[in-house]
């Protein structure tokens, strides 16, 4: 039986914390060995596999399974894609500062994002 929405999104965030926690140790960590821009790939990809994995198992109670693999980069391109447009349009069309602009972005494609997630697990 899967948990109700309302917990997932509980877990969402929580797990969100730890792949953001995560990813940024790995690319300090990284910093002292290699360039930031290789550092901060690797670390971004760990990040997306970390994710994948947390979501799968902590999250949505979903077996890992080869072809939501396939689909889970949708999840950042939808995410990508929303809160690009969204920070365009608050930072051109109505003069807010990007840094505000990024912050209201963030709370916006959030529950987008795990909506987008939860398709793509549980379909």
């Amino acid at each position: 039986m899967r948990s109700p929405p309302a917990r997932q999104f509980v877990r969402f965030l929580v797990s969100g914390a730890i792949n953001t926690a995560a990813s940024y140790a790995l690319y300090y960590v990284l910093l002292h060995a290699m360039h930031y821009l290789v550092a901060y790939a690797i670390a971004y990809a760990f990040g997306i596999a970390l994710s994948f994995c947390l979501m799968a198992r902590f999250v949505f109670h979903a077996p890992a399974r080869a072809s939501t693999l396939l689909r889970f980069p949708l999840v950042y391109v939808a995410q990508f894609g929303l809160g690009s447009a969204l920070i365009y349009g608050l930072v051109e069309k109505m003069a807010m500062p990007a840094s505000i602009a990024a912050a209201i972005a963030i709370v916006i494609v959030m529950p987008v994002t795990f909506l987008v997630a939860r398709y793509v697990f549980l379909r």
